[in-house]
């Protein structure tokens, strides 16, 4: 028996690693790097992780070992059937074997009678969301950047495709669908100041007049950039998205959103009136 020992123990790091319901890189609303697209998660034999039920031939059930236990298990490679089929004995019927995983540890086989492996919905929603291609953007200000008024009214705007993005993972039978969609815009303005917009703002059109057209989102500044770093303010500009996933059998929730930020320097100078005789 400890050749399955072994075995486990190196299957439990993989599966500890690579799918244990673990809180998301990006949980705490941090920037998602760009990823591709669909994908399944991976395991020992290319097989799939599936959530371990309650009794069945060999190892203990989940409520053996205690009301909270999170338990898994991982289907067994060729050779490793072959041992259980050995040691255990085949039950009749249709099915597969696993080890099984509670709380971290191995607690031996499991057979599944049934259809292949299974994947819980909630995971595969989770894997989708680490796929998310979450755009970054870049900021626009009007007057130009290095030529901002103090008292004067600065538009504000961010380009980037402000709609919703969406990424699938999936087993065989069933699918999970996560959607990263823009909630809005905070605008940190260097100055200590704060402006929250919901939309990504209103790019100026010099084609039209001052009257023809109003932002969305704007600031005025009440001080210059002289004496900062540079004479500039940093203006850092960070897009929220709020996330949510659906599977293909009707379950479905929400995960914790994300946030892209871009920067840009300003220069906020003062226009002083000169008055001649």
């Amino acid at each position: 028996m400890t050749r399955p020992c072994r075995w486990a123990s190196a299957a439990g790091i993989v599966l500890l690693v690579a799918v244990a319901l673990a809180r998301p890189s990006w949980a705490d609303d941090e920037p998602l790097p760009n990823r591709p697209g669909p994908s399944a998660i991976p395991t020992p034999a290319g097989a799939q992780v599936a959530v371990a039920t309650p009794g069945g031939a060999g190892p203990p059930s989940a409520g053996s070992l205690g009301g909270g236990s999170q338990c898994w298990s991982v289907p067994l490679d060729a050779e490793g059937v072959a041992l259980a089929d050995t040691v255990q004995g085949r039950p009749a019927g249709d099915g597969f074997w696993s080890m099984q995983f509670c709380d971290g540890r191995s607690v031996g086989w499991q057979w599944n009678a049934g259809g292949a492996p299974m994947i819980p919905a909630s995971v595969l929603g989770q894997r989708a969301a680490a796929d998310l291609a979450v755009p970054g953007c870049e900021i626009g200000t009007s007057p130009r950047a290095d030529y901002l008024i103090v008292r004067f009214e600065t538009w504000l705007w961010v380009t980037c495709a402000w709609a919703q993005v969406s990424a699938t993972a999936g087993v065989p039978g069933l699918s999970a669908t996560a959607t990263a969609s823009p909630r809005g815009v905070v605008w940190a303005m260097g100055d200590g100041s704060t402006v929250a917009c919901d939309n990504p703002g209103t790019p100026w059109n010099p084609e039209l007049s001052a009257e023809q057209q109003r932002p969305s989102c704007s600031y005025t500044y009440r001080t210059s950039s002289a004496g900062q770093p540079g004479n500039k303010f940093v203006v850092t500009a960070t897009v929220r998205w709020a996330v949510s996933w659906s599977a293909s059998d009707g379950e479905g929730g929400t995960l914790p959103g994300v946030s892209r930020s871009s920067s840009l320097p300003v220069q906020v100078g003062e226009v002083q009136a000169v008055i001649t005789r």
